[in-house]
């Protein structure tokens, strides 16, 4: 259990749905990848990383500025290397603290029997993705249908429209380059991709 400030976390200000503050999906990812760690599940335990599937988002997490936000990430164990992770957020409530479930995910090592991904071929994948579409573009696209990123949540530096398809190149954005240390895949990197 911890308590999100977003003080403390100040590029979750840049991650607006309709106006509201919303926590990044990556975020429940990054607590699973931590959680797991501690459980014995992932990059410690084969050079791997993660197998992370069944991710489901039930309810909005919405952040506020006002008061520190509790929350509490709950793991339990399937079998050998896997397990179920649970996302929680708790208010005060005139019978102590009433809690809400935000997310679930499975997460195991890739080596219980997951399928390893099949490479991709960026040059015959840029061939059919032929058409650049201009980065300020998209993003006043996404901006249009309510999803408003700030600078933190701006990673995308090109990407190119195919047929049911597009591929970008992102990066991390400038400002959270000392940031990403202290992650294991930066949220606002994935949430980018």
């Amino acid at each position: 259990e911890s308590r999100l400030l977003l003080d403390q976390l100040a590029y979750l200000n840049h991650h607006r749905i309709f106006d509201l503050r919303i926590m990044p999906t990556p975020a429940y990812l990054e607590m699973a990848m931590a959680l797991s760690e501690q459980a014995g599940i992932g990059v410690s335990a084969n050079g791997r990383g993660w197998d992370i599937s069944d991710v489901r988002i039930e309810e909005a997490l919405i952040l506020t500025e006002k008061e520190p936000i509790r929350v509490q990430t709950i793991f339990t164990p399937g079998g050998p290397g896997m397990g179920e992770c649970r996302f929680f957020s708790g208010s005060s409530s005139g019978h102590g603290v009433e809690w809400r479930r935000h997310a679930t995910c499975r997460i195991q090592n890739p080596i219980n029997g997951s399928v390893a991904p099949r490479g991709l071929d960026l040059n015959e994948m840029r061939m059919r993705c032929a058409t650049e579409v201009p980065v300020d573009e998209f993003y006043n696209n996404l901006q249009d249908l309510g999803l408003v990123f700030g600078s933190a949540f701006r990673g995308v530096r090109r990407i190119w429209q195919g047929d049911h398809e597009a591929l970008g190149e992102m990066s991390i954005p400038d400002e959270l380059a000392q940031d990403e240390k202290n992650y294991r895949f930066h949220q606002a990197l994935l949430d980018t991709c």
